[in-house]
C-alpha cells in the first residue's frame, strides 16, 4: 500500500474511533423502550416509553399505552413515576437550584440510581448534575450539595470547592461507621456516591439481596440485509484532462451490490446514534473509453477494465424522530478490497489495416485496497413485525485502482435498499 494511502487509512480510522467513543460515553440517548408508568391513582400501566436524553427524561414522559395508537406527554406533576427494564425515574419536588436560599420549588422526574433502605437520586440539568437521597419508608429527600466560591487572600482571588456533601453523607452513613469513615473521600460523580450508599445499603441490611437498577439495553448490535444499485459512477486516472488512456475521465456503467449490514448503537436500543458497518459485494464495476489518441498511429483506441470488490464501510449514522418515518444522515470511511480483476486492457487499432490491434492492459497492477469516505441521506419506515426497512443514497469518493504513481479515484452514487433481521 502506497505510504500517503496508508497515511490516510490511519486517519480515518483513528476519526471514526473517536466519533464512535464521544456518544458511547454519553449516559442518555433516546429510543422507544418497553416501558411502564405510575399514575397518581390506580394501577401499573404498561406499553412504549419514547426516552430522550437526561435533561428532557426530568422534565417529560412520553408514554404510548399498548393498545393505544399515540403517545401521550406526561408532565412530574401528573405521575408517580416511570420506568423501563434499565431506567426508574420518580415525581418529586425540588429546591430550583442547588445554590437556592429560597423556598421555591419543581416537580421534576428524579432518577434513581440506587434502591434500597437508602436511595440515591440523580438530576441531571443542563448546567450540572445533581444529587439527592432518600430513606425508606419516609423517603424524604435530602440534596447532597458541593459548591464553589471566589475568595480573595492577600490580594489574589481563589476557587474554592465546598464539599458539603461529605459531611451530609457522613452524618446519614453513620449507622455503618466503615461506609461514614469513607464518604470525607468521596467524589461528587455517580460512580462514586453509587458505590459508597450500595455498600451502605448491604451494610445495614445484609440479609438483604443486592439491589442494583438493571442494566439499560445499550451497546446492541443489529443485523441486516442489503440490496443496492449504481446510478453514476465514475473513475478518473490522472488529471483526466484526455491526453492519454491514463489521463481520462472513464464514465461507468450501472452494476449492482448486496451484503450484510452490523450495527452497534452506544446508547439504549433504537438511540438515535448508531455506526455501520458490514460487507458489501460489487460485482463488475466496468468503465469504459473510446477515442483518438494519437491519430497518425491509429484510427482507435478502447479501453475497458471491469473489477469486484468487497466493501467495508464504517459509517456514523444519527437518525431523527420516533415515529413510523425516520430520516437519517449517515457518513464514514470505507474500505474497498479487490477480489477479481475481469477485464482490464487497452486496444489500439492501427491505421495499417493489415497490422494487427495491439493490446496491452490499461493498469498494469490494479491496486488491490482503496480507501475513501462516502456519506449518505436516508429514511426508515417500520414495518410491520417491528423491523425497519431502509431506503438511501450514498455519495462516495475514493481512491482509485492506478498505484503505479499516477493519481486515480473513484466518485460514484448508489441507491440502496436496507432491511434489518433484528427488531
Amino acid at each position: 500500500m502506497p505510504r500517503k494511502l496508508l497515511h490516510l487509512s490511519c486517519a480515518l480510522v483513528s476519526a471514526l474511533g473517536a466519533l464512535i467513543l464521544l456518544p458511547a460515553t454519553a449516559q442518555a440517548q433516546t429510543g422507544r423502550q418497553p416501558g411502564y408508568i405510575v399514575p397518581l391513582a390506580g394501577d401499573t400501566v404498561r406499553g412504549t416509553l419514547v426516552l430522550g436524553r437526561a435533561q428532557r427524561n426530568a422534565l417529560l414522559c412520553e408514554f404510548q399505552a399498548a393498545g393505544q395508537a399515540a403517545a401521550k406527554q406526561y408532565q412530574p406533576a401528573e405521575l408517580r413515576g416511570y420506568g423501563t427494564a434499565g431506567l426508574v425515574y420518580a415525581a418529586y419536588q425540588v429546591p430550583r437550584s442547588a445554590d437556592s436560599v429560597t423556598t421555591a420549588r419543581k416537580s421534576v422526574f428524579l432518577e434513581l440510581l440506587v434502591p434500597g433502605p437508602l436511595q440515591l437520586y440523580s438530576l441531571k440539568e443542563e448546567s450540572k448534575e445533581r444529587f439527592f437521597i432518600g430513606t425508606q419508608p419516609t423517603e424524604q429527600l435530602m440534596e447532597l450539595k458541593q459548591r464553589k466560591t471566589s475568595v480573595q487572600r492577600a490580594g489574589k482571588q481563589f476557587v474554592i470547592t465546598e464539599r458539603m456533601y461529605q459531611d451530609t453523607l457522613v452524618r446519614v452513613l453513620r449507622a455503618c461507621p466503615e461506609q461514614a469513615a469513607r464518604a470525607k473521600d468521596v467524589l461528587f460523580n455517580a460512580p462514586d456516591l453509587t458505590r459508597v450508599i450500595t455498600n451502605y445499603n448491604q451494610c445495614v441490611a445484609p440479609q438483604l439481596p443486592k439491589q442494583s437498577t438493571p442494566t439499560a439495553k445499550r451497546n446492541t448490535i443489529g443485523f441486516g440485509l442489503v440490496l443496492g444499485t449504481s446510478l453514476a459512477d465514475q473513475m478518473v486516472l490522472g488529471e483526466g484532462k484526455g491526453e492519454s488512456e491514463l489521463a481520462w475521465k472513464y464514465q461507468g456503467k450501472r452494476y449492482l451490490m448486496g451484503g450484510v449490514d452490523i450495527s452497534l448503537t452506544p446508547g439504549f436500543k433504537g438511540a438515535p446514534f448508531s455506526v455501520h458497518s458490514g460487507l458489501l459485494y460489487e460485482r463488475g464495476r466496468t468503465f469504459t473509453a473510446h477515442d483518438v489518441f494519437f491519430p497518425t498511429l491509429s484510427k482507435a483506441q478502447d479501453a475497458i477494465i471491469e473489477l469486484d470488490y468487497l466493501v467495508l464501510p464504517l459509517l456514523a449514522r444519527y437518525r431523527l424522530g420516533q415515529g413510523v418515518f425516520r430520516v437519517y444522515a449517515e457518513a464514514g470511511p470505507l474500505f474497498r478490497f479487490l477480489t477479481a480483476t475481469r477485464q482490464n486492457q487497452v486496444v489500439y487499432t492501427s491505421t495499417n489495416p493489415q497490422a494487427a490491434p495491439i493490446v496491452f492492459p490499461l493498469i498494469a497492477n490494479p491496486s488491490a485496497v482503496s480507501v475513501g469516505v462516502g456519506a449518505g441521506l436516508g429514511t426508515e419506515v417500520m414495518i410491520p413485525g417491528g423491523r425497519p426497512l431502509s431506503v438511501s443514497i450514498r455519495g462516495e469518493k475514493s481512491t482509485g485502482p492506478d498505484n503505479q504513481g499516477n493519481s486515480s479515484t473513484y466518485t460514484n452514487v448508489s441507491l440502496l435498499l436496507g432491511y434489518s433481521l433484528t427488531k
